[in-house]
Formats: structure tokens, C-alpha cells, sequence
């Protein structure tokens, strides 16, 4: 049985977009209720549009436009869509096709921004896919050692004291360079030998970076920093909402088009220093380039493994 996708729109848009659009809809097996095709001389529209069309959708595209999101009937449309998806998970698939603002309660929902209205197989890919849940994901393989075993493997009591520590003043501070005399002061219940075994697991362990300094009395140990490994291994021990944060800066990047990390930082409200490493992340996996000068990190190139990851 095809997926029914209830499409709202404005009328000012059916002629320049909707009706080629719905046509496409169902050319490639979706049977998109549209008004002009399903309401007769005669019918009740509230009847039509809400107990059979909105009721009955598997799904409900948003033709987002100048004229749409100030017109009553689809601003009713959307709250009765928004609640059918909270109640029984309908998907919400905002389709962009001018410049304007986007209502309140779709910008927590990735957008399908259509820039060349009379050009776009790419976009209605990604809409079908959406639809019909096609998700191009690589093969799951095995977890990282260190999740295999407890909170954070292979590290006592004292190397997880130290490593909470290093990253709490990191992420607070927002200054990755820590000398060995701060970083001792985090965790003073350790003893300083203590202190200089569990710093030089860190660093084997992938957790921190280590500058050794020659006629340092501390092992040689100058300078510690942190390292991506060690940041993603943190975040996801210490901070649940970790993953919905990565997802916030997705969205900023995806929908709003910011490519720097101090923007990114000042509109979500997160940490800068979390965002930076939430991009490097995203730069380590091949979703995006990164260009970084002093004091700042910026976005040079997205891959379209962005936009799957977070569909």
C-alpha cells in the first residue's frame, strides 16, 4: 500500500510549483492527497482536509513560501500536522521554496530547500527517501574497545578522577592548553606520583595530548592537551544529551548555512569549546572540511554524509 503524504500549501503556489510537484509525488508511488484533486463542488473542506486528508497521512510536506507561512488555513493545517506527529509519530517534511521565515515549529526539523523550481530530481530524492524511509547507512561494526567494557575502559579510579577533571576545566575554561602544575591542582587528593601515572595512561590511551618538556621534574611532562578521542569518549560517558547537541549543530550548519564554530556556538548557546570539537568530529568522519586560524575554526566544505547522518 503506497505511503499517503498529505501536502499543505498555499494557493498562490499551486500553479508555479505544487500541482508539478504532487504530480512527481505520485509518479513515484506516494499517493499525495492534494485539495484540487480530492475535494468536490459540494464536499465539507473540513471534513476533506482534516478528518480524511491530515487524519489519514503517513506523512505531511510543508510547502514552505512568502505567502504560506502567514495564510491561516495552513498554519491550521500545520499545528493539527504537529500534533499528529507527536501522538502517533507522523513525519513533518518542510519543503522550502522561497526565502523567508520559517515557522516556529518546524525549525527543529531538517528542511528540503528547493532553490530551482523547475530543476529538482536531487531534492525529490531526498523527500522520497524521507517518505519512504530509505536511509543510506554503512554496516555497523564492532564498538570501540572502550565501550566494550565499563563507564571508560582500562582506566582505575584515579585516571578516571584526573580525565573528568581535565575535561570539565577545558570545556569551562575553553582553553586547551593546561601545564602540568594546573592539571595536577585539578585532582589535589591525588598524591603526585599518582597524579603522573594516571596522566601518562591518559595520553597511551589516546585520552590526552602530552608536550614533554626536557628538564621537566615531572617525568618530562609539560604541557597537556586534549584529543578528539579522549573528548568523544568523555562526552558520551558524562553528558547524555551529547548526541542531541551534535544534532543542533548539524542543523545549523544544514539549515541555516553557518560555517563558523563561534556563530554555531552563539545561536545553539553551547559551549565553543564543545563546538569546536563537535566539528572535528564531523571533520574526522569526512561530513565536512575545516580551515582553522588562531581564535577561530571555520567551515570550508559539507559532505552530503552530513545531511544523511542527521535526515
Amino acid at each position: 500500500m503506497p505511503p499517503k503524504v498529505f501536502v499543505s500549501y498555499a494557493s498562490e503556489d499551486k500553479q508555479r510549483f505544487v500541482l508539478q510537484f504532487a504530480t512527481e509525488l505520485r509518479a513515484n508511488g506516494v499517493e499525495a492527497w492534494l485539495d484540487r484533486w480530492e475535494i468536490l463542488p459540494g464536499d465539507s473542506l473540513v471534513e476533506k482536509l482534516f478528518n480524511e486528508g491530515l487524519k489519514n497521512a503517513d506523512a505531511v510536506i510543508v510547502v514552505v513560501s512568502s505567502t504560506s507561512v502567514v495564510k491561516p488555513w495552513v498554519k491550521a493545517e500545520l499545528d493539527t500536522a504537529t500534533v499528529n506527529r507527536i501522538t502517533k509519530q507522523v513525519k513533518i517534511i518542510p519543503v522550502v521554496i522561497d526565502s523567508c521565515e520559517i515557522p516556529e515549529s518546524l525549525k527543529s526539523l531538517l528542511w528540503v530547500r528547493i532553490h530551482n523550481l523547475q530543476s529538482y530530481v536531487d531534492e525529490l530524492h531526498q523527500i522520497l527517501s524521507a517518505i519512504f524511509e530509505v536511509r543510506t547507512k554503512p554496516p555497523i561494526g564492532d564498538p570501540p574497545s572502550y565501550v566494550k567494557e565499563r563507564q571508560i575502559s582500562g582506566l582505575q579510579q584515579s585516571d578516571c578522577a584526573l580525565f573528568r577533571a581535565l575535561y570539565d576545566h577545558w570545556i569551562n575554561a575553553g582553553r586547551e592548553v593546561l601545564s602540568v602544575n594546573e592539571a595536577s591542582e585539578l585532582v589535589p587528593s591525588l598524591g603526585k606520583d599518582q597524579f603522573l601515572d594516571s596522566s601518562e595512561i591518559l595520553e597511551e590511551k589516546g585520552y590526552v595530548r602530552i608536550t614533554h618538556l626536557s628538564g621537566s621534574g615531572s617525568r618530562g611532562i609539560g604541557i597537556l592537551r586534549p584529543s578528539l578521542n579522549g573528548f568523544m569518549v568523555y562526552m558520551r560517558a558524562y553528558n547524555p544529551g551529547f548526541e542531541d547537541e551534535a544534532r543542533r549543530v548539524a542543523m545549523m550548519i544544514l539549515n541555516h548555512g553557518l560555517m563558523n564554530a563561534r556563530t554555531i556556538a552563539e545561536e545553539t548557546g553551547l559551549n565553543l569549546f564543545v563546538v569546536g570539537k563537535i566539528l572535528e568530529w564531523f571533520a574526522s568522519s569526512r561530513w565536512l572540511k575545516l580551515s582553522a586560524t588562531i581564535g577561530s575554526v571555520h567551515i570550508v566544505s559539507i559532505s552530503p554524509s552530513l545531511k544523511r547522518q542527521y535526515q
